[in-house]
């Protein structure tokens, strides 16, 4: 089934997961907002993205916690830094990680595991077992992610004609 919202292309170095609305989705989001001006609209359409957006991270941080090992070893680094960045010239957003010190750059090891790797002397680094915990939230939380994002414009839409009072 079709709900108007497509994945986008992912990238697996940053392990993030992107969605766009389609035709089907904008028309649904055309008419949801088409009595307020085009700055409310704006608005209201990337309040329903972020909404969107935050299922993922819920989801994602919920399966990262349950699969977590002992608190002993763990910084926590990877749970606090999932992103949500709404696009700005085109209607979309990416739920994903941020980078740098403290950031999630090895989510995807985390995610997809690792086979067992050496250094160069020979030294065994050991193996990484795949934890799966974003590959599943995207496969998961789908559905209910885009219930929400039209559920969180309509409810915008709402809020600005109560605040404007068209």
């Amino acid at each position: 089934m079709n709900y108007g919202v497509v994945r986008g292309r992912e990238t697996p170095g940053l392990n993030s997961q992107s969605f766009r609305l389609t035709e089907q989705g904008l028309s649904r989001v055309q008419y949801a907002v088409r009595e307020l001006f085009d700055i409310d609209k704006n608005r209201a359409i990337r309040a329903g993205l972020r909404a969107m957006g935050r299922v993922f991270v819920k989801g994602g941080r919920g399966r990262l916690k349950t699969r977590m090992k002992s608190s002993k070893g763990v910084t926590g680094n990877l749970y606090r830094a999932f992103t949500i960045r709404v696009k700005k010239m085109k209607l979309g957003a990416m739920v994903g990680f941020k980078g740098g010190v403290g950031g999630g750059g090895h989510s995807h090891l985390v995610d997809r595991g690792t086979v067992r790797r050496f250094t160069k002397s020979g030294a065994d680094r050991g193996i990484m077992p795949a934890n799966k915990f974003w590959t599943e939230t995207a496969d998961q939380d789908w559905k209910k992610a885009t219930d929400v994002l039209f559920d969180a414009i309509e409810r915008a839409v709402q809020r600005i004609i109560e605040r404007n009072a068209y």
